[in-house]
């Protein structure tokens, strides 16, 4: 199924071929407003803190800016810990023009065991001075 296959109806979605409603708002909302749901995220939460006192270490973090980043190791022990997997979604390379420069851009999805999911992108080029490049899309 996909998106196209889907339709709001009364902030239902429902799927447009079958007439079955696959998300249902009301109930939803009940159970985020739930003392349970609340408890739930908050121990969520408490487990997290607690994963990045244990197992993230100063070398794991890098200060710029008087800001503080966890590095990929950082992120590779917490993703470990609760279980959380990545798969490469895309890999793209364009050349820029005819500068001789190329931009390679990959999409990368992360996977927890409960089934939320969220992508991201990553990008460089050949033509970076500093390492950093803003990515619009």
């Amino acid at each position: 199924m996909t998106n196209i296959d889907l339709i709001k109806s009364g902030g239902d979605v429902v799927n447009m071929e079958t007439g079955v409603v696959v998300h249902d708002m009301a109930s939803y909302l009940a159970r985020l407003s739930g003392i349970a749901a609340i408890q739930e995220q908050r121990q969520l939460a408490a487990a997290y803190d607690a994963a990045c006192s244990a197992l993230i270490g100063p070398n794991d973090v890098q200060v710029e800016g008087g800001r503080s980043f966890k590095k990929k190791s950082a992120w590779r022990k917490l993703a470990r810990h609760f279980g959380i997997s990545t798969s490469v979604v895309s890999v793209q390379k364009d050349s820029i023009g005819e500068s001789g420069f190329f931009l390679a851009t990959v999409t990368v999805r992360a996977a927890a065991p409960w089934g939320q999911f969220a992508e991201a992108v990553g990008a460089c080029g050949t033509d970076e001075a500093t390492g950093r490049r803003v990515i619009t899309t």
